[in-house]
């Protein structure tokens, strides 16, 4: 009877938390002139600059304790892209992974910099129309974001991100270094080297952490008890 309430209340909690709390993510174009580059080629290297600071949205006004923090924040990106494949029309995908972090810069301690840091275990980089992106996710591509103790701070104890985890960064002004905006050729293949603005939006859920869970449904269990 105690093992099937514990499942019980481990599940519902879970799925309430997922269900009802979540953060999103967010940064605007942060500044006039380019701030990303891809050094072209399979395998190339895309990557931001980090002398650019910006603000970086985390809302959790879903939390039980509101916040929408807005912080000057810097980007540490590293994203290997590889053979672009041709979608049709001049569109075209190509494979990216590595990792990226948000940071703040004026905490000089960088075991407590970190706000948000991600490992892109695959994702892509998309071509369509006038408009290119990098886009990744838990669900499809195994996206892992992992908060840092800037955003821990925010967090009420016993609460943790969690999957579905989701990351968009979009590209915008994408110049190749012939001044073009073509950046890879009918047939696909090698991506040229470009430059780019870029904006960020991405999500994560938050759910109990394993500790608050059992907490939660030992007290389901002393409540069970009391009723009988």
């Amino acid at each position: 009877m105690i093992s099937k309430v514990l499942a019980g209340l481990v599940a519902l909690a879970g799925t309430t938390a997922v269900a009802h709390a979540g953060l999103t993510f967010s940064f605007a174009d942060p500044a006039p002139g380019p701030q990303v580059s891809f050094s072209g080629g399979v395998g190339g290297l895309l990557t931001f600059d980090e002398e650019v600071s910006f603000s970086f949205v985390v809302d959790g006004s879903s939390e039980p304790v509101p916040f929408i923090n807005v912080l000057t924040a810097r980007l540490e990106l590293s994203l290997t892209v590889g053979a672009a494949v041709p979608l049709g029309g001049g569109d075209f995908a190509a494979p990216v992974s590595g990792s990226f972090r948000f940071y703040d810069p004026l905490v000089f301690d960088p075991t407590q910099s970190t706000i948000l840091s991600a490992v892109v275990a695959d994702g892509v980089f998309l071509r369509v129309g006038a408009g290119s992106s990098v886009n990744s996710d838990s669900l499809v591509f195994g996206l892992s974001f992992v908060a840092g103790p800037q955003l821990e701070a925010l967090l009420l104890p016993g609460r943790a991100i969690a999957p579905l985890f989701d990351a968009v960064f979009t590209l915008t002004d994408v110049l190749n270094d012939a001044g073009g905006s073509v950046i890879a050729g009918p047939d696909g293949g090698p991506i040229s080297a470009f430059t780019a603005n870029a904006s960020f939006s991405g999500s994560a859920n938050v759910v109990p952490t394993p500790g608050a869970v059992a907490l939660m449904a030992l007290g389901g269990v002393a409540a069970a008890r009391r009723r009988r």
